[in-house]
């Protein structure tokens, strides 16, 4: 506070008033010795025309004191009209406006906060860019992943009808077409999923949850497909881990689809491992994979939507890039996180989610 009276505005304002009207005292009586000394006027005679001439007195006085003041406060004046004249440069659109803070008074405090401001702004236009990018993104890849199994689909109708005769080329062409159909119904879904979750309010029903309960069953409707890939599923668990507070079925959906991945793309380790332990208050777990590593220039965008580190595409050996997108999505709505790290020995995701409090009962 004593800070703030010291290098406000105000109290600078009140030395420059201070300041000028001394000065003009201080050279109005410096004339007046000059008059004396050169003219020879006696004191007394001068104090008769100082009582004359008090208004021409009292004129000259304000003029000089105005004056003085307006160049003591010309530093003021010009970093006010900076200020001015950037703002209207902001309300134009110019993202490039900087204000230099020369001081901490409340000039200094008003060029921070439009510098805060256009600072803001700027990133707002760039999210908006970034989103509009994404968007562009998002429908090119659309149009391509539902144009290929679509226009395969078509393809096998053409050849049911123009071999409809023949019953066993035609019971092999339905089952691909129900294969296409099927996998165009998944990724719509897929795709749909991931709306939801990012482009609307979504409603969570919290409950208290046992993690480990939880991936078991998740991992048992795996087993055939584990069983199949050749892969064994461990759980370990280190010390007393917390109940969660979650939605079940989107936890579930997260946990799938980590597991999928896994098989997909782990099966040459044989092996998926869930380490869960406590950090604090969050339970932390481990989902690991002993396949071929993730190359690292893929590592910074495998959770971003449609990407795939196979550049094929292949819907035989992957989704179609939103898994993993989704997985961190559901994360972040938990007000958790996911990470992943992957090696020549492993590919491990880290899955952080907030403890279940007594608080929470309230709720």
């Amino acid at each position: 506070m004593r800070n703030k009276m010291i290098y406000g505005i105000g109290f600078k304002l009140l030395l420059r008033v201070i300041l000028s009207i001394s000065l003009s005292a201080g050279f109005i009586a410096l004339a007046q010795s000059i008059v004396i000394s050169l003219a020879g006027i006696s004191a007394q005679s001068l104090s008769m025309i100082e009582e004359d001439y008090s208004f021409m007195y009292f004129a000259v006085f304000l003029i000089i004191a105005a004056l003085l003041f307006f160049l003591l406060s010309k530093g003021l004046i010009s970093r006010l009209i900076s200020v001015n004249s950037a703002m209207g440069k902001v309300i134009k659109g110019d993202t490039g406006v900087h204000l230099p803070v020369h001081s901490a008074d409340e000039i200094g405090e008003l060029s921070g906060n439009i510098n805060q401001i256009v600072n803001q702004l700027r990133e707002k236009i760039e999210s908006q860019k970034r989103a509009e990018q994404s968007k562009n993104e998002m429908i090119a890849h659309i149009s391509h992943d539902l144009r290929t199994p679509l226009t395969s689909l078509l393809g096998y109708l053409e050849l049911i009808q123009e071999h409809a005769q023949d019953q066993e080329a035609c019971s092999r062409y339905i089952q691909v077409a129900r294969r296409k159909g099927t996998e165009l119904k998944d990724q719509i879904e897929e795709m749909l999923e991931y709306s939801y979750l990012n482009l609307s309010s979504v409603e969570l029903t919290f409950e208290k949850l046992d993690a480990e309960e939880l991936i078991q069953q998740v991992v048992i409707d795996f087993m055939p497909q584990l069983e199949n890939e050749g892969m064994v599923f461990e759980m370990e668990i280190e010390g007393e881990i917390p109940c969660i507070k979650a939605d079940s079925r989107l936890l579930v959906r997260l946990l799938q689809n980590i597991v999928s991945n896994a098989v997909n793309y782990g099966k040459a380790g044989g092996r998926l491992t869930f380490r869960l332990h406590a950090e604090g208050t969050e339970l932390v777990v481990q989902m690991i994979n002993y396949g071929d590593p993730i190359p690292p220039e893929d590592l910074p965008y495998v959770f971003e939507n449609f990407y795939r580190g196979e550049k094929s595409r292949s819907s035989h050996t992957g989704g179609k890039g939103m898994g993993l997108a989704i997985a961190k999505s559901i994360a972040e709505l938990h007000h958790g996180s996911i990470t992943l790290q992957s090696n020549t020995e492993r590919t491990c995701f880290t899955l952080r989610l907030p403890g279940w409090r007594i608080q929470d009962n309230e709720g």
